[in-house]
């Protein structure tokens, strides 16, 4: 195969759907929310499927099994079936994530500890590197668009007869007001302060997702009786009902400055107060004696 033609094909395999919003992500050092199915047939040493939030994603190249793959840093509350305790460096298989969302509002400044540079080496996942993060360069965050109100016209007076109702016209609904699930599940949320930062444990968080997600299926649910349509909700919804409780939970404990950790501190051992009880009773008995 001509470096030309290999050249066209890379271009192409860049600038799909998929593709190329990650490609700007790793650019410009954009954070990527993302649900991971996993392989078909999951064995014991399987990725977990799941939601990863923010993700940092800084490379993106071919496998030795020739799959397009990324390179990203992760950390909770994203899902892991290894945890973090010796790495936070993951590969993801382009082709297993699904709805993709790029925070194009926030961007990561820092080099993860054991950022590789460039390509991998012969031992590790990505045998070929195609975009990699750029450092060197301050990236533009696009803030949020506010749409401007545009002046309306007065409305010219009708010279029709206004539509007089039907008797037998059934009076319209009142919409009801919309529930503010995360706000109400946010609330039940007990960080603690470690050395003055608000933390929330892993498990706790996962819980809290877990009854986000309950409320937005009961909603859904809802609203499909309402419309007399299925009421079991397919793969796909519940892919989006778990990212959605994921992305919406995390952006509100970012808003509120709380992180979401395991590195909480243990509570006081009770060894030291048994251990003076018991000297004190020594030193008593000897002075019985």
């Amino acid at each position: 195969m001509s470096f030309k033609l290999k050249n066209i094909l890379l271009e192409q395999s860049l600038s799909g759907k998929k593709t190329k919003p990650l490609v700007d992500a790793i650019k410009n050092r954009n954070p990527v929310t993302f649900y991971y199915s996993g392989p078909t047939k999951p064995d014991k040493i399987s990725v977990k499927r799941g939601v990863r939030v923010r993700a940092e994603v800084v490379a993106m190249g071919l496998s030795k099994k020739g799959n397009v793959i990324v390179r990203a840093y992760v950390q909770p509350p994203s899902v892991s079936k290894k945890g973090y305790d010796k790495t936070n460096w993951r590969t993801f298989i382009v082709d297993r994530m699904t709805n993709i969302s790029v925070l194009t509002d926030e961007t990561f400044d820092n080099k993860r500890p054991g950022y590789k540079e460039g390509s991998e080496s012969s031992k590790g996942p990505m045998v070929t590197t195609y975009v990699t993060t750029d450092w060197t360069k301050t990236p533009e965050v696009k803030q949020k668009e506010v749409p401007t109100p545009q002046p309306q016209e007065p409305e010219k007076p009708s010279k029709e007869p206004l539509p007089q109702p039907k008797v037998d016209d059934k009076p319209t609904a009142t919409p009801q007001t919309q529930k503010d699930n995360v706000g109400d599940v946010f609330k039940t949320l007990q960080p603690k302060d470690v050395n003055g930062q608000k933390i929330v444990s892993t498990q706790d968080y996962q819980k809290a997702v877990g009854n986000l997600y309950k409320k937005k299926e009961e909603e859904w649910k809802s609203t499909q009786r309402e419309l007399g349509k299925n009421q079991s909700a397919g793969e796909g919804t519940r892919k989006r009902f778990d990212l959605e409780s994921n992305k919406e939970l995390s952006d509100l404990l970012k808003k509120n400055n709380i992180t979401v950790s395991d590195n909480l501190p243990e509570p006081e051992s009770q060894t030291e107060p048994i251990q003076e009880t018991i000297m004190r009773i020594k030193t008593l008995m000897l002075l019985i004696n």
